[in-house]
């Protein structure tokens, strides 16, 4: 029911504390799932939005009053799951860009990185095209998150495939210099014991 105080407890007495942050994520993505539009209408129709059930939060400075009560890491954590959703309902990698650039300047990196994630979990076939073409023509932030969410998009898939990056063959020098980060993060993740929740340790920055 979108209560802060229960999202809270529900995090903190049902979660493995290494893995919380992945439980506050998927907040972001039911935000986007009940945000009023056409996408909120087939979320209905498609079940995921049970009948008679409360609005979600008022988006006013993209949900302004919802998102302060929750820490800075954890609104990060939530921005990332709403551009997981916003990647989810867009017809393109462009236009689903076009609609992070129009949030407030401090959603639009998360958002980003959000949307390049779902971007790699839905087009793996394409990953070669998608990291040897991913310096995109926005800001240096905004590339950075781009790059950063593919990235880890490709340690998330290791997580469950263990030699998926040892077996990659790259295919082109900007896909191979971003694959050299993931099986770095990766291996830190490894020697950690669990991976971040949806950042990488050493992120890409310019």
């Amino acid at each position: 029911l979108f209560d802060s105080k229960k999202l809270h407890e529900i995090a903190e007495t049902k979660c493995e504390p290494n893995y919380r942050g992945f439980t506050v994520e998927g907040i972001g993505s039911i935000l986007r799932i009940y945000e009023p539009g056409f996408f909120k209408f087939m979320c209905g129709r498609l079940g995921l939005i049970p009948r008679g059930a409360p609005p979600g939060p008022v988006r006013n400075g993209f949900f302004a009053e919802f998102l302060s009560a929750f820490p800075a890491e954890e609104q990060r954590l939530i921005t990332h799951g709403y551009g997981r959703l916003v990647a989810f309902s867009n017809t393109s990698v462009y236009k689903a860009l076009q609609e992070a650039m129009a949030l407030p300047a401090n959603r639009i990196e998360p958002c980003v990185h959000g949307i390049a994630f779902a971007f790699a979990m839905m087009n793996a076939a394409d990953m070669p095209r998608l990291l040897e073409n991913s310096d995109i023509p926005h800001p240096v932030q905004v590339r950075a998150a781009f790059q950063n969410g593919l990235v880890y998009g490709m340690i998330f898939s290791e997580w469950f495939v263990p030699g998926f990056l040892a077996a990659w063959r790259s295919q082109g020098p900007l896909e191979e210099q971003l694959m050299d980060r993931a099986r770095a993060e990766s291996a830190r993740n490894l020697k950690r014991g669990y991976p971040l929740a949806f950042r990488l340790e050493n992120p890409i920055v310019d």
